[in-house]
């Protein structure tokens, strides 16, 4: 039945979102000498191979979902996640052997990368295949899952870091996804969405695609900067705990979801092109003042605001570009997941580098990252002012 599929297809984005944040939420274990040992460089470095992962996914993953289907693609996402969590619960067992332990941790994070990109590419597709005319509302409910599992991600991996079995969340999810692909393979139904590039008729469309494209990059490097940096970050610059820490990267997820449902509210009453001019420029905002707050709760309700600033971009651009190019939709996806995996390395690998060769501050990183968010904020002027003109 189709209500079952739609569900269970939700279901998927809500633990893809658990899985997605689950190295970043273990940031403090994994640079912890008593565990993994990494250095801020090798922290930083590990999520290399998922950018890597990811960009062949999303890009491979929509071409090929539009010629043979999106269900072969969309099962091969949820192996990827599988396997990536096994391989880093199995990291406990070679944690004295640190050049190992830190392979395998690359090839984990490669397969997550394999798994994200696919499978959100396909479930962003799927959403808009079943709700073509309330495709904002849907593709933002999906992404409002997502959410609260990136916010359930950070507290359920410092359950198991309280009882000492860290590695029981990476095994747990496991087995969660050996269910789902099971359930997936039962249930979920195939679609092949025909189409190339080609398709999208006129330089306006083109350059408002590479727009769009262009976004997302910034979008990818803003988000990742709170969700990767924030534990590190707050436990060493900023002097929180590691509790303190977990419930800033957990609100900062959770105020992303709370401000994903407040969007898929208000896109009922107004045009999502209206809340989407908005959200950059509180990105900016949130990155101007974080720097300069000091103490434990300042910096959580800052992290929170980050997260409400950062909510809607996401979903929005997804579905704004796949309501522009219907008939590339998987295509267009592929191609944004891309250009948000991009982002999130330049981050993720970037800021590691600057703040562990070059010394500079991870309080500074901050700071810089205004310049992308205000050239975000930029660009989506610029692309509703070229729809309008369209129109």
């Amino acid at each position: 039945m189709k209500w079952v599929e739609i569900l269970l297809l939700y279901l998927i984005g809500l633990m893809q979102g658990i899985v997605f944040v689950t190295f970043p939420a273990a940031g403090s274990l994994l640079t912890n000498a008593n565990y993994h040992d990494l250095s801020s460089g090798e922290y930083g470095s590990l999520f290399i191979p998922m950018i890597i992962g990811a960009i062949l996914s999303s890009l491979g993953g929509g071409k090929i979902g539009a010629k043979i289907g999106l269900r072969p693609v969309f099962l091969t996402g949820l192996m990827a996640n599988l396997i990536a969590m096994l391989l880093f619960a199995f990291t406990a067992l070679i944690l004295k052997a640190h050049t190992l332990d830190y392979i395998v941790l690359l090839i984990a994070l490669f397969f997550l990368g394999l798994g994200f990109g696919s499978t959100i590419t396909i479930l962003n597709t799927y959403v808009a295949e079943f709700f073509p005319v309330r495709t904002a509302v849907a593709m933002t409910i999906l992404h409002t899952l997502l959410g609260i599992g990136t916010a359930v991600s950070p507290l359920l991996f410092d359950v198991f870091v309280k009882v000492n079995v860290w590695w029981g969340d990476p095994l747990l999810l496991t087995g969660v996804f050996a269910l789902l692909w099971i359930f997936s393979w039962l249930v979920v139904r195939d679609v092949k969405k025909q189409g190339n590039v080609q398709e999208s008729t006129g330089t306006t469309l083109s350059f408002n695609f590479w727009v769009f494209v262009l976004i997302i990059f910034f979008y990818g490097y803003c988000e990742t900067t709170f969700g990767n940096w924030a534990t590190i970050y707050l436990h060493t610059e900023k002097q929180l705990t590691v509790t303190q820490a977990s419930y800033a990267l957990s609100l900062f997820w959770g105020m992303v979801t709370v401000g994903r449902i407040l969007v898929a509210i208000l896109s009922c009453f107004l045009r999502p092109s209206h809340i989407y001019v908005v959200l950059p420029i509180l990105i900016v905002i949130a990155f101007a003042i974080i720097p300069g707050v000091s103490g434990p709760m300042a910096n959580i309700i800052m992290f929170g605001f980050g997260g409400l600033a950062c909510s809607g971009c996401f979903p929005l651009s997804f579905s704004i570009s796949e309501s522009d190019f219907p008939n590339i939709a998987s295509i267009v996806s592929g191609s944004l997941m891309a250009s948000y995996m991009f982002g999130y390395g330049v981050a993720a690998y970037g800021i590691g580098l600057v703040h562990e060769d070059a010394g500079i501050s991870l309080n500074s990183a901050y700071l810089f990252a205004i310049l992308p968010a205000a050239l975000m904020a930029l660009l989506v002027i610029l692309l509703l002012r070229l729809r309008q003109a369209r129109a």
